[in-house]
């Protein structure tokens, strides 16, 4: 199983992708488990001291948020897509706002004056904005 990682999570584990044998993961835990034996660092970046996953840190299963999926007890089926975004947002006035339904969200910006929106229903959406002055936005349904 192919995870991949992003923005500060990559210098931990030395690039974008780590690869796990699909029998290490059959849950988000043990996904989480076999990544922080692997990288002991990501330990505190990724789950809380309560053991539950950071706020702000989005990992997904096929471009779901966990947290929609049952969070930590979630299955992982094999062959799935998953992805670890740190939280992260910046850059001079950057402004970001999510409403919704039962959407999962996940938005990146960066750069001055970026402004990204995205808003409900029951669909899943990542969205990344660059650049002085970028919008972005994203109004789902399913």
């Amino acid at each position: 199983m192919e995870v991949r990682l992003y923005a500060t999570l990559r210098p931990i584990v030395g690039g974008r992708l780590v690869e796990l044998p699909d029998t290490e993961a059959s849950d988000v835990r043990s996904l989480i488990d076999a990544l922080i034996a692997r990288f002991p660092a990501l330990a505190g970046r990724l789950l809380s001291e309560a053991g539950e996953i950071r706020p702000y840190v989005a990992v997904m299963i096929d471009g779901r948020d966990v947290r929609h999926l049952g969070g930590l007890d979630a299955p992982v089926p094999a062959g799935a897509e998953v992805d670890i975004f740190p939280p992260v947002a910046g850059g001079a006035g950057a402004r970001v706002a999510e409403a919704g339904g039962a959407g999962a969200g996940v938005v990146k910006a960066g750069g001055a004056g970026v402004r990204v929106v995205e808003a409900g229903g029951a669909s899943a959406g990542v969205a990344r904005a660059g650049g002085a002055g970028a919008r972005v936005a994203k109004a789902g349904g399913r």
